[in-house]
C-alpha cells in the first residue's frame, strides 16, 4: 500500500503548478550548460522534491521505470548541472565551510541519477 501512495503522490506532485514553475525557472538558470546558483533562489525546494522521489526510488517505494523517458533524463540533467553546487554543500572544495559539511546533502539526487544512467543506457557522463 505504501508503494501505491508512493506512486500516486510523485505523479500528483510532479504535475503540480509549483513544480513546474520551479523547474521552468531552473533551466531559466543554466547558461551555456552551467547553472547559475546566484541567480536561482528556490533550489532548496527544488533539491528536496528530487531528493524526495531519489530517496523512496533508492529504498524500494517508487519503482524505477517512473523515470524512463523524460522524467529520468531530468533527474539526470538536474544533477549534472547542480553537481557543483551538491559538492560544495557537502563541504568537498569549499574552503568557505571547512568545519560545515554535510555529506549526505542531495545523496539520494546522486544515487538515483547513476541508477537511472545505467538502467536506461543513457550513457551520459556524470
Amino acid at each position: 500500500m505504501a508503494k501505491l501512495q508512493a506512486l500516486r503522490d510523485y505523479y500528483e506532485e510532479g504535475d503540480s503548478e509549483e513544480v513546474k514553475e520551479l523547474v521552468k525557472e531552473f533551466y531559466q538558470n543554466v547558461d551555456k550548460g552551467k547553472f547559475n546558483i546566484e541567480k536561482y533562489v528556490n533550489i532548496g525546494k527544488l533539491m528536496g522534491f528530487f531528493d524526495k522521489w531519489g530517496s523512496l526510488c533508492v529504498y524500494g517505494y517508487l519503482p524505477i521505470w517512473v523515470f524512463e523517458g523524460n522524467p529520468g533524463y531530468l533527474v539526470i540533467s538536474f544533477y549534472k548541472y547542480t553537481k557543483e553546487y551538491i559538492y560544495y554543500r557537502r563541504g568537498k572544495d569549499n574552503p568557505n565551510t571547512p568545519n560545515i559539511k554535510n555529506q549526505g546533502y542531495a545523496i539520494n539526487i546522486e544515487k538515483l541519477a547513476y541508477k537511472i544512467n545505467k538502467k536506461y543506457k543513457y550513457n551520459m557522463e556524470l
